[in-house]
Formats: C-alpha cells, sequence, structure tokens
C-alpha cells in the first residue's frame, strides 16, 4: 500500500457520523500527523474534505475581488507573519493583535529572521534572533514576548501544513529574574486615598473600588452602573475597556474566569453612592455619547470612554 501525500485525506463512516482524515505531515520525531473531523452528513465531509486538499491555482490565492501571494515554504518568515496577522485578526483579541503588530513591526522587521524562508526555518535561528536580542539590551520580558508572538505564529503554520512541526518548541525561553512584589501598608493606602479624595476627587471612588475589589484598569473603567447592584453589594464584571491609538474599545475581560460577581464592602457601596450624586451633577453637560459610553461608572469629564493610559501616572501633590 502507498504512503498518503501531505495535504490529502480519507473520509469514513463511524456510526450515522461521516469522519473526514487528513494527513498533515510529520512531527520533530518524525511520526506521521494526522486530523480529523466528523459530520452529520457525507455532503458536509467531501465539501470539507475538498476545501482543505484544493491547492489554490497558479500559485495565489484569493479573498473576494483580492488577489494575495500564496503562502508556501518559499514564502519568507516576514511575509507569513504579516499574513498570519491579517487572516487571524478577526479570531483574537484587540489587545492581543496590538501586542503581535507591535512586536512584527517594530522588532522582527528587521531582524535576522525576516528574509529566512520557511522551508529554511530551524531553532538554531530562532536561537540568534533571541541572542540578538538580549544583547542588543533588550529586557527578558520582551524576548519573551517576541518568542510567544512566534509560537502562536509558527503554531498556525502546523495547522495550516506549511510546517510538520514548530521550531520554536526547540528554543528555551529566558528566566524572568524573581522581583519582590512591593506592596502598600494600611498607611500608605489612607494617605493615598486621602490625597486623591481631595485633589482628584473624580478618580476617588475608581481607585477605592480598586484597592478593595482588585479589579483590573480596563475592567473598571468598562464598568456600567447597570451592571452594579448597590442595595445588594455587589457588581458583575462583564467588559473590560482596551486601549486602540488614541482611543478605547469596550472588549471582553481578560479571560473566560474574569466574568464574576464581585461583593461589595459597606464602605465602598457609601464610596459609590456619593460618587454617583457627583456625576449626576456632571451628566447635563455630556452630549453625543455612543450607546456603549452610557452609564459608565468612570467616565471621562465628557461622558464617554477614559483612556486607560490616563491613569497610570497620577499627582497628587499633598502626598507625603
Amino acid at each position: 500500500m502507498s504512503k498518503r501525500g501531505n495535504g490529502t485525506g480519507s473520509i469514513q463512516q463511524r456510526g450515522s457520523k461521516y469522519v473526514v482524515i487528513l494527513t498533515l505531515g510529520k512531527d520533530e520525531l518524525g511520526k506521521q500527523k494526522r486530523t480529523s473531523k466528523r459530520f452529520p452528513t457525507l455532503e458536509q465531509a467531501q465539501r470539507y474534505l475538498e476545501e482543505q486538499t484544493t491547492p489554490p491555482a497558479s500559485g495565489e490565492a484569493t479573498t473576494g475581488n483580492e488577489a494575495i501571494p500564496a503562502i508556501n515554504l518559499q514564502t519568507c518568515v516576514l511575509d507569513y507573519l504579516e499574513e498570519w496577522l491579517r487572516l487571524r485578526q478577526p479570531h483574537i483579541k484587540i489587545k492581543t493583535h496590538q501586542e503581535y503588530h507591535r512586536i512584527i513591526d517594530l522588532h522582527l522587521k528587521s531582524s535576522l529572521l525576516a528574509d529566512v524562508t520557511l522551508g529554511n526555518l530551524t531553532p538554531l535561528h530562532l536561537e540568534r534572533l533571541l541572542l540578538s536580542e538580549i544583547t542588543a539590551g533588550k529586557t527578558v520580558k520582551h524576548a519573551r514576548c517576541v518568542l510567544r508572538t512566534l509560537k502562536a505564529a509558527f503554531n498556525q503554520a502546523v495547522d495550516w501544513n506549511l510546517l510538520s512541526f514548530n521550531p520554536i518548541l526547540r528554543v528555551k525561553a529566558p528566566r524572568v529574574p524573581h522581583q519582590k512584589m512591593q506592596v502598600w501598608t494600611a498607611d500608605e493606602v489612607r494617605t493615598f486615598l486621602d490625597c486623591c479624595k481631595v485633589e482628584k476627587p473624580r478618580l476617588y471612588a475608581l481607585f477605592y473600588l480598586a484597592l478593595t475589589t482588585g479589579l483590573r484598569r480596563g475592567e473598571l473603567l468598562g464598568l456600567h452602573w447597570q451592571e452594579v447592584d448597590l442595595d445588594r453589594q455587589e457588581l458583575q464584571v462583564k467588559f473590560s475597556l482596551v486601549q486602540c491609538g488614541a482611543r478605547a474599545v469596550l472588549g471582553d475581560p481578560k479571560t473566560q474566569a474574569s466574568h464574576r460577581r464581585i461583593t461589595l464592602s459597606a464602605d465602598t457601596v457609601q464610596v459609590l453612592k456619593s460618587h454617583l450624586v457627583l456625576q449626576k451633577q456632571e451628566e447635563k453637560h455630556w452630549k453625543d455619547l455612543l450607546l456603549e459610553e452610557e452609564s459608565l461608572l468612570f467616565p471621562s469629564t465628557r461622558g464617554g470612554f477614559q483612556l486607560p493610559s490616563n491613569l497610570i501616572k497620577v499627582d497628587l501633590h499633598n502626598q507625603s
């Protein structure tokens, strides 16, 4: 029996289902890799098999009326990364896309890796890239971000049958130096809040809620009054505000587990009630808000989204 080639497949009936089995090539140990998918009808299975095994015509793939170069083993890494990011954008979080784009645009375009073809890519290329980043004075955290981006990109290349295995898996990420976390004392927290109440009254309730609940910055700025029940002393985390350049976009929380209910202490409830009174006085000046900007707990002075970067530095002159 002849061996089945890469990019081929077959259909098997198992009970009332039809299973498409695709050959993906070999892994780093030389073992044949296959994947399978079940369908309720033979017609659906045949259509899926045809989509997965039919190569693009004359070396090009098309999306609508736009022709784009086909990606293959002769494609250089930079071209592949840019096409990968374009195709994956609808499927990943905005912040993740921003991070991938930053790494590719600022650090990989001019790197040792850019002109290497996918077919010639080896773990040695990646080790040299890592060394060049570290010797250029980049931090370990940055180097790990580069590796994380490349790992996601080459995992996709394996899924797309372009690579038989992900070479980044042979590269060991540098260790992050252990740093002891610095935590404020109770006196320092009180001093901060007292100064904030005097000098930044609009932000007082935000920081008070952050300190008593541990909410992330984006979660705080994405809160609406509809998600807060002051009578039951609880709130629900449903959204997170993500900054995209000079604008902010409301998205999902960081992880599935981040969708949660949080119990509020009695003093936090009182702070929020006072904050609501102050906010009612500002509302008459707010105009032309987007639907998702209405009823924000912590809006900008214009009533819309407040950029997360605005909270990074708060100047409190009275803090000792």
